[in-house]
């Protein structure tokens, strides 16, 4: 996919420090200064209904792939990221959890808003002053689940999210892309599509990328479409079906439990 380069760019940055991915992009685009440190418990919300995640395959996936850098694209209120999180300090691996989301909800939720807040009803966007909490709340709860040693947010879409990936890995300000990536976000038509080919292109070879939503129209249309385009890595997909019995594969796509996957070739 062709893109603009990016102008007045440093050529050359010093090596980053090889540690926790989270701590690098904390460093990068934080300043150091955790987001979490004004995370505010009274914004704590487990009421997000959707949080469809596998445990069993977040583990699999991590058993399989031992990542250092996991993106999750499309986060919400971080239902997702603790479930990945919880996972890696079971295994006791040595991965950071990056999260691009503009924390700004979906047609739905806006469209939906207004009957939930007349009817009482927990509200998605929970708006003040005109304004989503979602990002409030996902900070929260990161909090209070103590996963704030392994998590960062970045704060906007997915398309600027990942070529920022790109861009700092390529200048040296980043030591690595992702070799797991979590697409959960628009599940607008063409819009996943768009989202798949730049994932891919950020995704480090020899990686996995992987959603669920595959009922939804929109998002398998996409995924089916896009797994036309690339040459996924068939031969891991197969032996990795092994250890889960209600997988298959639909053409170059991993399914199991509303969940897909595709697994990039290593150079």
């Amino acid at each position: 996919m062709d893109e603009e380069p990016r102008p007045d760019h440093p050529a050359t940055h010093p090596p980053p420090h090889v540690g926790n991915i989270a701590l690098q992009i904390l460093d990068e685009l934080w300043s150091g200064e955790s987001p979490f440190l004004f995370a505010d418990p009274r914004q704590v919300d487990q009421g997000y209904p959707s949080t469809n995640i596998q445990v069993d395959l977040v583990e699999a996936i991590l058993d399989e792939i031992r990542p250092r850098f996991w993106l999750e694209i499309g986060s919400m209120l971080g239902g997702s990221a603790i479930v990945t999180a919880n996972a890696i300090k079971r295994l006791q691996l040595d991965t950071g959890i990056c999260c691009i989301d503009p924390f700004t909800g979906d047609v739905n939720m806006w469209a939906w808003e207004k009957a939930f807040r007349e009817n009482g009803e927990w509200r998605y966007l929970k708006l003040e002053a005109g304004r989503p909490m979602i990002y409030e709340r996902f900070l929260a709860n990161v909090h209070q689940a103590g996963h704030h040693d392994l998590i960062v947010p970045i704060l906007c879409t997915t398309m600027v999210g990942l070529r920022l990936i790109r861009d700092l890995v390529q200048y040296g300000r980043l030591s690595q892309l992702p070799e797991v990536m979590y697409l959960d976000s628009a599940h607008e038509p063409e819009e996943t599509l768009l989202e798949l080919r730049s994932s891919w292109a950020t995704l480090a070879p020899g990686g996995v990328l992987f959603g669920d939503d595959w009922l939804w129209p929109s998002v398998r249309d996409d995924v089916r479409a896009f797994s036309r385009m690339v040459t996924p890595d068939t031969a891991r997909m197969v032996a990795f079906l092994r250890r889960f019995e209600e997988s298959q594969l639909d053409g170059n796509v991993f399914l199991y439990q509303g969940h897909w996957a595709l697994f990039k070739a290593p150079d």
